[in-house]
This record gives structure tokens, C-alpha cells and sequence, in this order.
């Protein structure tokens, strides 16, 4: 049996009282972030794996608790697999077009604003704006220019032009999501703008010395030096976009078209409109759960092939 030393069995002690002397403070305002983690994100988990193994119906007056079973998934890799092949389609296409045109949109926005003009400030600060706006508000706003009687089909009618359908046909759904992506830039581009500073401004110097243009700077030191903000933005789009509801939630009202039935917002309609099937809705999720796990998993892995760390040199 391995004899622990009683002095460096002491000294951890001493340093453990140490540690907490010195931030009982943080661990106390940690406590509230904790307990909102514990009780909003990880016991509704636990409901939700559980129920997704068995079978609860809003609509019945009998649930079969503590009946574990797999039909749940049985039904989505089944009967409604072709339903969910489609959702998860047009989610991943939302994904891979609209928000690939926002990194990469919203990095050519911070590009621009981080030149040393004047009044540059002014102009950062209205390019922010929008992202002080409540998702649900913006929705909300979106909804009454873009709807059958908003303002914008008013004013093609007064112009003498058809109403454009924006939501209500399938046709324009996908069209509409990539004209609207384009308002979402101002959020991202804080994080560009912070990784911007945080770029040695010698690189830079010694380049102009060597006579290398902007755009040689651009790719040879500003593009491989911000890989890391890169790599977070598009592990945070990967997860966003896969679970996109509130933003387009409101729309539904425009006949449902099937271009706008995201994975969320099936999983949504599975449990709390028609069947009020629970227990399908939990399984959907926790099959959407691990899609964005292994989604993040080979991002993690492949990083190690194009993210530059400074570290690294």
C-alpha cells in the first residue's frame, strides 16, 4: 500500500482553503448560472431522454410510464423518415448557404470596419444596432414587411407590381432566407473586430516593408491569424442554424410551406400541434442532439489541419 506523505498531504489541504479563502466570492455568484444550468438545461434533458423511450400523449388519458421502449425511434427511422429526411435537408442546406454567407459576410463587414477612417466609431456602432434587437421583436418586425398585406407588398402594389410571397410559396422561402441572412452580420462582427486586435501590428509592418499588397496581407497573415475565431464562429453557426425556431416560427402562419419546416420547428408542430406526441418530439431531439455532436465532433477533429494558434509557432 502507497504511504502518502502527511506533509504534502497538509500542504494540498492548506492550498485547497487557500483557493476557496481566496474565491468564495466567485463561487458564490457562480451558484445562480449553475443552478439555471441544472434546473433549465439538464433536468428538461433528462425528461426528455426519458420520455423519448417511452410512450406520452398530451391528448391521452392514459401514459404508459416506466413502459421503456424503442418505438419512438422505430416511428422516426420509419414510418416518418421521409418527412424528417426532408427537414433535416432544408436544414442543412439553411445551414451550409445562409450561414456560411453570414461568417463569411460578416467577416467582410469587419474587414471594412476595421480601417483607420474617420468617423469609424459612428459607423461600427450602427452596423451593431440591429443585434440589440430581441430575436422574437426582429421576427416580429420582419413579419410585417414580409407578410401578404405588409409593407413592402403595399408598396410594390402602389408601384404597380405584383405582391412578392416571400414565406407563403416554396419557391421564394429559401430566396427570402438569404436576402434576410444578410441583417444577422452585426453580431459576428464584434468577434471579428476583437481578433482583428489581437494581430501583432509588426506582421503587418514588416509586409508593407517587403512590399506585399493588401490583399497578399489579407491572406497570408489576416485570414490565417483569425482561424480560430473562424473555427469558434462556425462551430456556434453549426449549432444555431441546426436548431433555427424562434426566427422563423412566426412565419408558419403563411400556409406552412414544407421549405420552412426546420428541424426545430418539427419537432415543435410533433409535440404541441396535431398529435401532441411528446414522447416522437423527444426522440426527434435527441436525434438532432446527436447530429450537431458529431457535426461538432469532426469540426473539432479537422481543426487541427487549418486553425493557427499563436502558440503554435
Amino acid at each position: 500500500m502507497k504511504k502518502v506523505d502527511p506533509v504534502l498531504k497538509l500542504d494540498k489541504i492548506n492550498h485547497k482553503k487557500k483557493y476557496f479563502k481566496d474565491n468564495y466570492l466567485n463561487l458564490v455568484y457562480m451558484i445562480p448560472v449553475l443552478a439555471g444550468i441544472f434546473i433549465f438545461t439538464f433536468i428538461p434533458m433528462g425528461f426528455s431522454l426519458y420520455y423519448s423511450f417511452t410512450r406520452i400523449n398530451l391528448l391521452s388519458p392514459v401514459q404508459e410510464f416506466g413502459n421503456f421502449t424503442l418505438d419512438n425511434y422505430k416511428v422516426a427511422f420509419g414510418n416518418n423518415f421521409k418527412a424528417m429526411f426532408h427537414s433535416y435537408y432544408i436544414t442543412f442546406r439553411f445551414t451550409l448557404v445562409v450561414g456560411g454567407i453570414s461568417l463569411v459576410g460578416s467577416y467582410i463587414v469587419a474587414l471594412l470596419l476595421n480601417q483607420k477612417l474617420k468617423g469609424m466609431k459612428t459607423f461600427r456602432i450602427l452596423f451593431y444596432t440591429p443585434c440589440l434587437i430581441p430575436a422574437i421583436a426582429s421576427t416580429l418586425l420582419w413579419n410585417g414587411i414580409t407578410r401578404e398585406t405588409g409593407y413592402f407588398n403595399l408598396l410594390l402594389t402602389k408601384m404597380g407590381f405584383e405582391p412578392y410571397t416571400f414565406y407563403s410559396d416554396n419557391k421564394t422561402v429559401f430566396l427570402t432566407q438569404i436576402m434576410l441572412s444578410g441583417f444577422g452580420f452585426s453580431g459576428g462582427m464584434i468577434m471579428w473586430l476583437a481578433q482583428f486586435k489581437n494581430i501583432p501590428n509588426d506582421l503587418y509592418e514588416e509586409a508593407k516593408l517587403s512590399g506585399a499588397g493588401y490583399f497578399k496581407t489579407l491572406f497570408k497573415i489576416t485570414i490565417p491569424l483569425s482561424t480560430s475565431m473562424i473555427f469558434y464562429n462556425l462551430i456556434m453557426s453549426i449549432i444555431s442554424n441546426l436548431q433555427s425556431f424562434s426566427s422563423y416560427a412566426t412565419f408558419l402562419q403563411y400556409g406552412r410551406p414544407e421549405d420552412l419546416r426546420f428541424v426545430g420547428l418539427m419537432i415543435y408542430e410533433t409535440a404541441y400541434t396535431g398529435k401532441y406526441d411528446i414522447s416522437l418530439a423527444s426522440a426527434y431531439s435527441w436525434i438532432l442532439f446527436l447530429v450537431i455532436g458529431v457535426l461538432t465532433f469532426l469540426v473539432l477533429k479537422s481543426s487541427k489541419q487549418w486553425v493557427y494558434y499563436a502558440e503554435d509557432n
